[in-house]
């Protein structure tokens, strides 16, 4: 079981999953996805209140095909247009003539119009794309 580490953005943990998911789908050309969510840490202050820090981190990460892993993370969770909006999906795409590795495929569009949430493609240039 991986270590879950705890991000202060979204962003910050979209390009965690990218420093990890990508070597693998540089290794066999096959996307990775993985859920993102909040999760709130109660903290207290100097006078004793507490108080609720969103966080964010994602969970395990699933190997697809070579050209999709999207509804194969959708179909791990089922209900998921029943889900809290704050959870996004990211996952990769491998690097090769038939991809562009850091931009968003027209099934990923419809993916995030449909079901009306954020989608995180990191790329090996670098770039991401909400």
């Amino acid at each position: 079981m991986r270590k879950r580490n705890l991000f202060a953005t979204s962003d910050l943990a979209a390009r965690a999953f990218g420093c990890e998911a990508l070597p693998l789908t540089a290794a066999d050309a096959r996307e990775r996805g993985a859920v993102l969510y909040p999760i709130y840490i109660r903290q207290k202050d100097e006078r004793g209140s507490v108080q609720h820090i969103k966080m964010y981190t994602y969970g395990k990460i699933f190997t697809g095909a070579h050209n999709n892993v999207v509804v194969d993370v959708i179909l791990r969770y089922l209900l998921w247009f029943f889900v809290p909006k704050s959870i996004s999906i990211l996952h990769t795409h491998p690097n090769c003539t038939g991809h562009r590795s850091e931009q968003f495929s027209g099934g990923d569009e419809l993916v995030a119009r449909l079901w009306g949430r954020r989608l995180y493609v990191p790329g090996f240039a670098g770039r991401k794309f909400i």
